[in-house]
């Protein structure tokens, strides 16, 4: 049975600040790629609006490699960068950019099952909205 990660937000990912919703997505986000690259169950409903579509397709990728027994060597996303603008009504819209490099999926023994040889690079608008002391994902949309 696969194990789920603990949402632990650090304190920097908690103000209602520019830099507290930057710092969130990015926690969002190498927590997601931990659970990519460890096999675990990635904790969506502690992070994300129930509603946030891309959140549960995200998750469901991890929950799926927990699953199967499977997860990705080496790391999803990588160069992350954020950038917040001023926080307005509890929200503030987040531009993330990162890369997504090459790499492969393999089985618990080490043994390649699939491999992603293209490094693309991922820009989204992540909406975050305060919840209690830090932020939940509602929405997120990526960007051509």
């Amino acid at each position: 049975m696969p194990t789920a990660l603990v949402a632990a937000v650090p304190d920097s990912a908690k103000p209602a600040t520019p830099l507290g919703a930057a710092a969130f997505v990015r926690y969002w986000f190498q927590l997601l790629d931990e659970a990519y690259r460890t096999g675990r169950i990635f904790p969506v409903d502690e992070l994300s609006d129930p509603r946030c579509v891309s959140c549960r397709n995200f998750s469901g990728v991890a929950d799926d490699l927990a699953r199967d027994g499977y997860h990705f060597a080496g790391p999803s996303f990588t160069s992350i960068d954020v950038q917040a603008p001023p926080v307005e009504n509890g929200m503030s819209y987040v531009a993330l950019f990162c890369k997504l490099p090459a790499r492969q999926k393999v089985d618990r023994t080490g043994h390649v099952v699939a491999s992603y040889p293209q490094e693309k690079q991922l820009v989204m608008t992540v909406m975050t909205q305060r919840h209690g002391t830090s932020w939940v994902i509602r929405a997120m949309r990526t960007e051509s």
